[in-house]
């Protein structure tokens, strides 16, 4: 063959195979799985999209690229059905829900319909796993986890102060979903805790802004139920209300804790004024700081310059970016399930490389992360701090709340 000749046919290949590469490119974006995202609104949904577009960043990182689709809920029902149906309309292979119980339950009635996997990594609600049995995979705890971890810590808590255990428990909830699980749950847990409970209270907060008169109401009840330790289940804006109100009225618990995320550690809480938001307590999941996946994240978070401080969102993040990675360790294992079998790949996947503190996570028959233990996160110089259980913990506890002893 002539040089020339060679030449030629040598650029035309070079301009065919360029002429090729983006309809390349293309065909492998399209093949990138594909995650949506059901998200609250305000400031609890702009840290979740921080948490899925980092552990999205992490999974391209190790060659697992994954294109994110997002959606609100709106708080509603009907509106987290409509949002799940175009998250799965777009593509979805999976579907991620960061919302509460009603809404997560919404968005699991049609995930079953349209056999699109959903992964709960947030609501409580004991029951979620059973309705959806087929398509659902839940990577956080359920409410009777965290309660029953929450009463072994605290156990553990009064031990190390050397106090006997309360007596007399009340329980301040919203009665929201969140709040109605939590008041149903408590009050299923308790009786076989043998707790030597001699009194418990439950005291429904109002709906809506908690107002000057309904803390007095709030504050007389709990006067008569002369608690040694109050419960609480409310959103922040209300607990730090009722914390504030409580310390100028006298009423002296031995100290005040919480259930789950963001709890008593929340910023409402922790920048109330002259230290009223100090040493409460919070039974929680929470990341490990030596984890690789979590020193990455921090890295992540600070420079998308967020508007929240790393260490009091951190619990939040770890929930929705540990979600993220389990669907992508599930859908690079097994590239080509789509539905059911890929609801049977989330189950069966063993996710070691996390945020969350604890042993690997894995699930039981019905979709439930089993691997998710506690910790006793306490509110110390403006921030939660680990204080429970010994290992791993930051400080030791400060309790009974000195700001709440009575006198």
């Amino acid at each position: 063959m002539r040089p020339g000749r060679r030449a030629l046919i040598s650029a035309l290949t070079g301009a065919l195979a360029a002429l090729a590469m983006p309809t390349l490119a293309r065909g492998q974006a399209r093949q990138s799985p594909r995650l949506g995202i059901l998200l609250r609104g305000g400031a609890q949904g702009l840290i979740v999209r921080h948490g899925a577009k980092i552990a999205a960043e992490l999974a391209n990182r190790r060659g697992r690229p994954l294109a994110l689709r997002f959606a609100e809920s709106g708080g509603d029902g009907e509106v987290a059905q409509r949002a799940v149906t175009r998250l799965i309309d777009d593509g979805a292979d999976v579907v991620i829900s960061t919302c509460g119980e009603a809404t997560t339950l919404a968005a699991l009635q049609v995930a079953e319909r349209r056999e699109t996997p959903l992964i709960i990594a947030c609501a409580g609600a004991p029951g979620l796993t059973d309705r959806g049995a087929r398509m659902v995979v839940r990577s956080a705890p359920t409410m009777s986890q965290l309660i029953g971890r929450g009463l072994g810590l605290m156990r553990d808590l009064h031990a190390a102060a050397a106090l006997p255990l309360p007596q007399r428990l009340a329980l301040v909830h919203s009665q929201s979903p969140e709040g109605v699980v939590m008041r149903t749950t408590l009050s299923a847990v308790l009786p076989a805790t043998n707790l030597p409970i001699e009194a418990y209270t439950e005291i429904a907060l109002p709906t809506g802004p908690v107002q000057a008169d309904d803390l007095l109401g709030i504050l007389a009840l709990l006067r008569a139920a002369d608690a040694d330790l109050v419960l609480v289940e409310a959103p922040p804006r209300a607990a730090a209300a009722m914390i504030g109100a409580i310390l100028a009225d006298g009423v002296r618990p031995s100290g005040l804790v919480a259930f789950g995320l963001s709890g008593l550690a929340s910023e409402a809480v922790l920048t109330l004024p002259h230290a009223a938001g100090e040493n409460h307590i919070t039974f929680a999941p929470w990341p490990e700081p030596r984890s690789p996946v979590t020193v990455e994240v921090r890295s992540l978070f600070a420079r998308r310059n967020p508007p929240a401080r790393f260490e009091l969102v951190q619990g939040e993040l770890a929930l929705t970016v540990d979600a993220v990675l389990l669907a992508s360790e599930a859908m690079t294992r097994q590239p080509a399930a789509r539905g059911p079998a890929l609801a049977a790949a989330l189950r069966a996947t063993v996710l070691t490389q996390k945020m969350m503190r604890g042993p690997p996570m894995r699930f039981d028959a019905r979709g439930q992360n089993t691997a998710l233990p506690s910790v006793a996160l306490q509110n110390q110089g403006g921030r939660p701090v680990v204080v429970l259980p010994q290992e791993g913990a930051e400080a030791p506890p400060i309790w009974p709340n000195p700001a709440l002893i009575k006198i």
